[in-house]
């Protein structure tokens, strides 16, 4: 959605597919009984410890609470052991607050916001359209997870299972993770290089596939041809 935004979306077509996914989640939520009662025991009490959704989160904060400012120390957190669900996955960050403590949590905070920077930066440096919105998508994939993760451990938002790139444990999410960075530096090294076509089409061997009539610059350049071997 953000990459069809930044696309330039005609705002029509936008409201439209923001308007149909919203009816979509509301379908697929109505129909699904466990993500219905997780959804509005959040809105109702997101701390209630009668519901599954509840247990995690109040597991989760009080990992998190229970670091302090400086935490226990790297690997003496006991939230891992049969508190927090999942600790090495959604609840990662929650295991951080509790070993690394405040300042630990504000420096993981602080660098996924500089991915963040240097991300749009990127995208924003490329002169090349295609790496413009690839960059800008990568970007906020990576950030959007990442947020999502700290959201559900400080109850932001209802409990889901998001891991949080590059410290979650997990093989594929990692890879995935650092084959994006991967994109984006080659994206960063070759982007400031001019495109040489812009608008380059495959050759079927028939046609070129261009448009029919002739463009404004190529009639401009024809007849400034044309003057110049006049002129000599």
């Amino acid at each position: 959605v953000t990459m069809f935004f930044v696309a330039g979306a005609d705002i029509i077509q936008f409201l439209l597919l923001i308007a149909g996914g919203g009816i979509t989640v509301v379908l697929v939520v109505a129909r699904t009984p466990y993500l219905a009662e997780r959804i509005f025991g959040y809105l109702r009490d997101p701390m209630a410890p009668n519901s599954d959704a509840g247990y995690q989160i109040v597991q989760t904060i009080i990992a998190l609470g229970s670091g302090g400012f400086l935490g226990r120390g790297f690997g003496l957190g006991v939230g891992k052991f049969g508190f927090v669900p999942t600790p090495q996955t959604d609840g990662i960050f929650a295991m951080l607050g509790e070993e690394l403590g405040l300042v630990g949590s504000w420096a993981v905070l602080a660098l996924f916001l500089m991915l963040a920077y240097r991300g749009f930066r990127i995208a924003a440096n490329t002169r090349d359209e295609f790496g413009q919105l690839l960059a800008t998508g990568i970007t906020v994939w990576l950030i959007t997870q990442a947020f999502v993760n700290v959201g559900v451990v400080t109850a932001s938002i209802p409990f889901t299972g998001v891991p949080l790139p590059f410290i979650s444990y997990g093989g594929s999410a990692l890879v995935a993770a650092l084959g994006a960075i991967g994109v984006l530096l080659s994206i960063s090294r070759y982007g400031g290089e001019e495109v040489k076509e812009k608008d380059a089409r495959f050759d079927f061997g028939w046609r070129n596939g261009g448009a029919r009539v002739s463009s404004t610059s190529h009639r401009r350049r024809t007849s400034e041809e044309r003057a110049a071997r006049a002129h000599n």
